[in-house]
């Protein structure tokens, strides 16, 4: 958004009730490219056979980032070269390799502790895919993607 126009949303009547809770902050890349950006990260993680990583628009940073383990970056380093140019914010993380005992093998529901965003790019070595929408799930307090 242009700074120069703050002044005339704030003096919108519509906005008035909202100026409390409203924030502008610079931005130096559209939504629009951001977009744009991701789409083309997706299409490099499919042509650069990336595996193990997520990545969305963060609009807070007005960037993409990048989530992917550090033992895959070698794996994942011609991706990683070919992104350089839309400087995403590329974060890694140690990859969790706990040995299950057996009775920690029945565990009904898994837990995991990674937040994605609808939309979202999720890769492994076998899928390819976009994260759906959250759903409120029957008769509890949390949400299914």
């Amino acid at each position: 958004m242009k700074q120069s126009i703050i002044p005339d949303i704030k003096k919108n009547s519509e906005i008035q009730k909202y100026l409390e809770i409203l924030s502008f902050k610079p931005a130096s890349k559209s939504l629009d490219t951001l977009k744009t950006s991701v789409d083309e990260i997706f299409d490099l993680a499919m042509g650069n056979d990336a595996i193990e990583i997520m990545f969305g628009i963060f609009p807070e940073e007005n960037n993409i980032f990048i989530f992917m383990y550090e033992e895959f970056n070698e794996i994942n380093q011609e991706f990683i070269n070919v992104v350089k140019e839309y400087e995403p914010i590329i974060k890694f993380y140690p990859l969790r390799t706990e040995k299950l005992s057996n009775s920690e093998i029945s565990i009904d529901k898994p837990s995991l502790d990674i937040q994605v965003l609808g939309g979202d790019g999720l890769f492994t070595e076998l899928k390819k895919c976009s994260a759906g929408f959250l759903a409120p799930a029957n008769y509890e307090t949390k949400s299914i993607l």
